[in-house]
């Protein structure tokens, strides 16, 4: 019923390769993702079994041969050899890592390498990287400790030999993962979002309103490589003293190296919201701005009310001049001019927000080295910060947007078709009623039509027909009779079985077989 095929690295048709029989042992399949995992037992010679071996990385995909309907797809990940005399041997993408950088300290201070890769590697199976860890030890070292574990790393090697028991003929065991996985392969960094510079080594702060320069200014650059939208501004703030007025915060274009225009006010802070030590206040802007590339921009502040020697607002600064792309002015009165009086910077954050669904596009176009196209049924309509330091992978960050979920308050769901066509769409309501599973294991849509278990589905709401008696009460524990298929299996020996379950209060998790 079920038959398998392959094809090579770059996707093009595979040789037939040899063996006396290959069965498929199982498949799953996720809401997040689709296709997940998938074992295979092949018999044959060792010989021809080892075939398998030089085969990682290669798609595979399970037909229902009836049907002529693919039923999953992914890659081969692990392949494990049972020779007859009882030696088990075992090779796995697990253990690979062609792009290596180490994060470190030393003196106390937390560097991070560039990015080191071998291309030989990286053209034959895709990119997959790793980031390490050091401690304390030195530039030079950590060079040599980058270079070592990339040359160790660089292609699937072997686990260590097992002796099991003998048998009469060899036998491979070949795992596959869904191509979901390999965004799990790279760690995501985005620039876009966020501009900061957040020291410790802070002075006394700047006064805001105290003499004849009361209001100061904070120069930054977006140096992302692309536009982004700016929608709020952060400052360490505090008050001296019981001022009356507002703290006004602001974001002004440039000329000549000085604040030149305003582009976007801010929520303003009243002085009796304002705390007497140093606290990060968040400034909304009125109108988000588009920051361009390599432009400079300001962050204006002052005060609502007049000149107040006693009591005013006081902004945190560091004692050294360490943000590179800008710097502190004041305005002088008296001069009606912008001045330099010290090399300092104020610490900040300007920060972005972009919707989730084109967070996760951006994500997929540029770590999603496997991913053929997308496509968005349902856009999220919530927006969040796109800024992403890079020490979390693509698949974790864009997991954590769908869990996120839409203004509906409902995740988002993915899953990735033969083709490798990501499809992107609201999860269906709660109580919803799309399959429905009586005491025998019958899975059928809520028209009663038929799914065949070889489909493996998931993600959908389900309910149990005629399963829970009807003189159970239930008023006090949540509905056992509706729940969300989160992840599935089927094979052929067992059935369909549903691994794990959400419903619609608290997880809930049971397994149903095929009768």
């Amino acid at each position: 019923m079920l038959t398998v095929s392959f094809e090579k690295r770059d996707f093009s048709k595979y040789p037939r390769v040899h063996w006396e029989t290959l069965e498929v042992e199982r498949f799953t399949k996720n809401a997040i993702g689709g296709p997940k995992y998938a074992s295979l037992i092949a018999t044959g010679s060792q010989l021809e079994l080892f075939e398998f071996v030089e085969m990682l990385r290669c798609p595979v995909y399970i037909f229902h041969k009836e049907r002529g309907k693919r039923v999953w797809w992914g890659f081969i990940n692990k392949v494990t050899i049972f020779e007859e005399h009882g030696i088990e041997y075992g090779i796995s993408l697990d253990s690979m890592s062609n792009k290596l950088a180490v994060a470190y300290t030393e003196n106390g201070e937390r560097f991070t390498t560039t990015w080191d890769s071998d291309a030989t590697s990286t053209a034959e199976y895709g990119t997959k990287e790793l980031l390490l860890t050091a401690h304390e030890i030195t530039a030079t070292q950590v060079a040599q400790f980058q270079d070592t574990q990339l040359e160790n790393r660089k292609y699937p090697s072997p686990t260590p030999p097992q002796w099991g028991k003998v048998r009469k003929q060899a036998v491979a065991r070949i795992e596959c993962g869904g191509w979901w996985d390999t965004l799990g392969w790279r760690y995501y960094a985005n620039d876009k979002g966020k501009i900061a510079y957040e020291e410790n080594d802070t002075w006394g702060g700047r006064e805001i309103g105290e003499d004849d320069r009361p209001r100061a200014a904070q120069s930054f650059q977006n140096k992302s490589g692309s536009s982004w939208v700016a929608s709020k501004i952060e400052l360490s703030v505090w008050k001296v003293g019981a001022p009356t007025d507002n703290l006004e915060v602001a974001l002004y274009s440039d000329s000549g190296n000085a604040p030149n225009a305003q582009l976007s006010g801010t929520d303003d802070i009243a002085g009796a919201n304002v705390e007497t030590y140093s606290n990060w206040v968040t400034f909304t802007l009125d109108t988000p701005q588009t920051l361009a590339d390599s432009t400079l921009y300001w962050i204006h502040i002052q005060r609502s009310g007049g000149i107040d020697a006693d009591n005013y607002f006081m902004i945190e600064g560091t004692t050294t001049d360490g943000y590179q792309d800008g710097g502190i002015k004041l305005y002088k009165t008296s001069t009606s001019s912008w001045i330099q009086p010290y090399d300092r910077d104020f610490n900040f954050r300007v920060l972005g927000d972009l919707e989730s669904t084109t967070q996760i596009t951006d994500a997929f176009d540029s770590h999603g080295e496997f991913i053929e196209s997308y496509e968005v049924e349902d856009t999220s309509g919530v927006n969040s910060s796109p800024y992403r330091d890079g020490e979390a992978t693509a698949q974790y960050e864009i997991e954590q947007l769908l869990k996120m979920g839409t203004s509906n308050n409902r995740r988002l769901l993915a899953t990735i078709s033969d083709l490798r066509r990501v499809r992107i769409y609201e999860e269906p309501a709660q109580w919803s009623e799309d399959y429905k599973i009586d005491p025998w294991g019958k899975i059928t849509d809520r028209y009663d039509n038929p799914i065949l278990p070889e489909d493996c589905p998931v993600g959908n709401w389900t309910r149990l027909k005629g399963v829970v008696p009807d003189t159970i009460n239930t008023t006090r524990i949540s509905n056992p009779t509706h729940f969300f298929i989160e992840e599935s299996e089927y094979s052929p020996k067992r059935g369909y079985r549903i691994m794990e379950t959400r419903d619609v209060l608290n997880p809930f998790d049971f397994t149903i077989r095929e009768g």
